[in-house]
């Protein structure tokens, strides 16, 4: 869990489209069987 949390961090694949650059904001737990994700603003 604690690899996929970074790779969603240190995602970019979106880069070129967001005129304020990357921002994920997610929340999970390392038990969690599901993960919020957002881009903030967003």
């Amino acid at each position: 869990m604690e690899n996929l949390l970074e790779e969603i961090l240190g995602c970019t694949i979106c880069k070129a489209h967001l005129l304020l650059g990357v921002n994920p904001i997610l929340a999970a737990h390392k038990s969690s069987k599901i993960i919020l994700i957002g881009q903030a603003p967003g």
